[in-house]
């Protein structure tokens, strides 16, 4: 089982998918919950498609590095490709509140892996988007705790 997890994979959605059961061991390997669990995965799914449908969207197959870490409390991931520059921490607020009809497409899984993670940054390293997001692995508060 995986204490961590760096590999390069091509961009494609059956490498991204082929990721999981290294993402499901390191999960296990470190006793994260079931949410903190269904977080990373929602959160490399949606980083990952994006890099494959939009990073590379005018070439085939270009690499992808995949990194995952635990570090204390916290998980720690880092995705490096070398597509297009894209810097996911700039886009607008989707607005969640309009009806399906009226809603803009696209931008979602960047709200919810900006929302559903402790920290999500972005920088372009010479030709490469380096994008880092940090995950807590702790429960959230319950509804009565917030009054």
């Amino acid at each position: 089982m995986p204490h961590a997890i760096d590999v390069s994979l091509e961009a494609s959605i059956d490498a991204v998918m082929s990721v999981q059961p290294d993402v499901d061991a390191f999960c296990e390997t470190h006793g994260l919950s079931p949410r903190a669990s269904y977080v990373l995965t929602l959160v490399l799914e949606e980083l990952l498609t994006n890099v494959v449908n939009h990073g590379y969207r005018d070439s085939v197959g270009g690499p992808i590095i995949l990194r995952l870490s635990k570090e204390g409390p916290n998980v720690v991931g880092e995705i490096v490709d070398a597509g297009h520059a894209f810097d996911p921490t700039t886009l607008p607020e989707p607005d969640t509140e309009a009806s399906l009809d009226d809603r803009e497409i696209g931008g979602l899984g960047v709200h919810l892996s900006k929302t559903m993670t402790a920290g999500l940054t972005y920088a372009r390293i010479g030709d490469q988007n380096v994008t880092r997001f940090i995950l807590a692995d702790e429960d959230p508060p319950r509804m009565e705790d917030a009054s």
